[in-house]
């Protein structure tokens, strides 16, 4: 599923459709393919791992494929391309933590927004999952005390 609509984007790609309105479920219309067409693979795969990630691991759609305007996936961005911005202060931070709370500047107030909403959200899912779960085994619960036996014993 997943691996078609990451083959659909990239059919609306070489038909020239611009970003905001590439395909998602079904190929474009257009058979007239583009000369010379650059697909950013990097970029899109990234997306399509993020959203299997989403779906194999949390049960959640992050719909990354779709667009980029989802919380989550959105805060890694912000995340990922602040951190590319800042070669030498990465390096200096990895050694000396503390510079992280003596020079404060958009990047970590960057990474620290990103981090508290993966941080909220990721809280929510397992919050959400654990209810999921929780009510499953009550209800079957209820269904394994529901025999002949309990029945007539009531």
């Amino acid at each position: 599923m997943i691996g078609e609509k990451t083959t659909t984007k990239w059919d609306g790609i070489i038909a020239g459709l611009p970003e905001e309105s590439l395909p998602v479920a079904e190929p474009p219309l257009s058979s007239e393919k583009q000369e010379d067409v650059i697909i950013d693979v990097a970029h899109w795969l990234s997306r399509a791992t993020f959203d299997v990630i989403g779906l194999a691991g949390f049960d959640y759609a992050f719909h990354a494929l779709e667009d980029e305007s989802e919380e989550v996936y959105s805060a890694y961005i912000k995340m990922f391309r602040s951190q590319d911005k800042q070669g030498f202060k990465n390096i200096v931070q990895l050694y000396f933590p503390i510079v992280e709370k003596l020079w404060r500047d958009d990047q970590i107030r960057t990474v620290n927004d990103s981090l508290n909403v993966i941080r909220r959200r990721g809280a929510e899912l397992v919050r959400n999952k654990k209810r999921s779960v929780m009510a499953s085994i009550t209800s079957s619960k209820e269904i394994w005390e529901k025999d002949l036996l309990s029945l007539l014993s009531e």
